[in-house]
């Protein structure tokens, strides 16, 4: 009789010990996979660094970067030049926009040009760089093309790979300079996932162009867009201002577009006082339209 008990307890006590060890091994199989979960996090508000050069030297590249303070990371940038480009097409075009991961900021390379081919007037560029918190980790798919002298338009669209979202992109290596070289005349978003970068070549000399796409795992949308336009005369400049971002979202980045035909030369864009995105373009050609898109991350 007492034999029996014991028999029943070592079987009741076993069975509790493989309950526990499945339980736990459970516990060990579920455990990682919300560890890796990824999360998006809050940026806080977006703050601007800004950098100043003085370019003077006409179809001479300067590479331009701003860095972010402390252990803030970078989004997306801009550049604002004075005086702004005359009435017969002198200031500077920008060769890149790009943020810079490792370094922590963002880069354009710059040129000043001089179509008129008079009096040159020193530029001052001012780079800037919003700043927040790490939203999660960030994949930059790039697209790459290639220009012979001459060459026609070419449409560069950068994708985000698997389940992740635009949070902004842009563009390098374009060469342009006065007369030669690729000129870049579209960068923004098309859609959810993918950054459009038009470009062709006015001739000299080969080169590239390439979209980058910014992007973040998340199973929905991240940013909105908001965009203006405006007509820029035969031979003269203009500048497209966006609207501010609506409540509860603030500026992360920007884009513009241009006539793929070539007539109005992008000359630079920038985040504005009260947190708008302006685009600045000279025609050489009939009035024509450029368009400047803000993208406005939630705050």
């Amino acid at each position: 009789m007492l034999e029996g008990v014991s028999h029943r307890r070592r079987a009741a006590l076993v069975a509790a010990v493989l309950t526990l060890t499945a339980i736990a091994v459970l516990v060990v199989f579920i455990a990682p996979v919300g560890a890796h979960k990824k999360k998006i996090r809050s940026p806080g508000t977006l703050s601007l660094a800004t950098q100043t050069y003085k370019l003077s030297d006409v179809d001479q590249n300067q590479r331009l970067t701003v860095s972010c303070p402390g252990s803030l990371k970078p989004y997306g940038g801009g550049m604002l030049t004075t005086p702004p480009p005359g009435s017969d097409g002198q200031g500077v075009y920008p060769n890149s926009y790009e943020r810079l991961g490792q370094q922590h900021g963002y880069h354009i390379t710059a040129t000043l040009i001089n179509p008129g081919g008079g009096p040159v007037a020193s530029r001052n560029a001012t780079l800037q760089v919003l700043c927040g918190k790490k939203i999660g980790k960030l994949t930059p798919p790039h697209k790459i093309a290639n220009f012979a002298p001459g060459a026609g338009a070419k449409t560069i669209i950068a994708k985000c790979p698997g389940n992740r979202t635009l949070i902004g992109g842009g563009y390098q290596r374009s060469n342009g300079t006065t007369d030669g070289g690729v000129v870049v005349t579209e960068s923004h978003r098309i859609s959810d996932k993918s950054w459009k970068v038009v470009a062709h070549n006015i001739g000299g000399f080969p080169g590239q162009a390439v979209s980058i796409g910014y992007c973040v795992q998340s199973a929905k949308a991240l940013i909105t867009e908001v965009s203006a336009s405006v007509t820029v005369p035969t031979r003269d400049s203009a500048t497209a201002v966006t609207p501010p971002c609506p409540a509860g979202r603030q500026l992360d980045f920007g884009g513009f577009s241009a006539p793929s035909t070539g007539e109005i030369r992008f000359m630079g864009a920038g985040i504005n006082d009260g947190g708008t995105w302006s685009a600045t373009g000279y025609n050489t050609g009939a009035p024509a339209t450029l368009t400047a898109y803000a993208y406005c991350l939630r705050a």
